[in-house]
């Protein structure tokens, strides 16, 4: 597929000049693919992809045992692939990219089919891993956003084949930190609660049942001083208020707001 314009470059190579110097210096992690040898050891895999990749794995030994340790691996190096969870699979796959010469990785949905608890704590060996490897660029491709916010510092946001939002993720928190309110607090009547929030645009009820969690964006409204006549409205309904406090968003939460609004 050619492009319809542009062009590609990856450490100062182009694509179309230099294909097979552009595609040495990435290094791609599919989901679904099988990346290792199911019986090879932990480690002949490791060395195998050095060779593939015309390295001296001896001179790459000591990173991989490195990683070896940070992804708790260590006691599975002498162990066939294939005995080994979908979990520890992914994460020798994960070390051939690391102890690579790529200067871009790839990662397609790098935390799919990994159980909640699991994927906490790769989360964390991930990260422990990439701050040791600042040489290298990841590229990561992912529906779990809890997982790209707490793993990227730049996210791309699509929707529809389309770019929704493109900037780092501390910036996106901060434009829409800054616009929403959470209100909570509890009423007898949530019909009453109904009526306010269809006098004031902008508003969401969260959860119906006590205690009650509004969500309030006071940019809808025209100003921050705006929130006081809702507040006030809420009163006089009886609705006791728990707390005001700043919303803080999440990128799931920022997606769903630019969808809704793009919608």
């Amino acid at each position: 597929m050619k492009p319809d314009s542009g062009e590609v470059i990856l450490d100062g190579i182009n694509k179309d000049n230099k294909k097979r110097a552009f595609l040495s210096r990435m290094f791609l992690l599919i989901e679904g693919s099988q990346m290792c040898f199911p019986r090879f050891t932990v480690w002949e895999n490791l060395k195998y992809i050095s060779r593939l990749r015309g390295m001296d794995f001896k001179k790459k030994s000591d990173a991989a045992l490195n990683y070896l340790e940070i992804f708790q691996l260590t006691e599975k190096k002498n162990s066939l692939m294939q005995i080994l969870s979908t979990g520890m699979q992914k994460k020798v796959s994960i070390i051939m990219s690391l102890i690579s010469d790529a200067k871009l990785v790839i990662m397609d949905e790098p935390v799919s089919s990994l159980d909640l608890e699991t994927r906490e704590a790769f989360l964390s060996q991930f990260l422990n891993a990439i701050k040791q490897n600042k040489e290298k660029s990841f590229l990561i491709t992912s529906h779990d956003l809890r997982f790209i916010e707490r793993s990227c510092d730049k996210v791309i946001l699509l929707s529809k084949g389309k770019i929704v939002a493109q900037d780092n993720v501390k910036n996106l928190k901060s434009i829409f930190s800054s616009s929403t309110f959470l209100i909570i607090g509890s009423i007898n009547n949530i019909k009453d609660i109904e009526i306010v929030c269809n006098k004031f645009p902008g508003t969401k009820i969260l959860e119906s049942e006590n205690p009650i969690k509004i969500e309030y964006n006071f940019i809808q409204q025209g100003s921050y001083q705006d929130i006081y006549p809702f507040l006030n409205a809420l009163k006089t309904i009886e609705f006791q208020i728990n707390s005001v406090e700043k919303a803080v968003p999440d990128l799931e939460f920022i997606y769903k707001k630019l969808i809704f609004k793009r919608d």
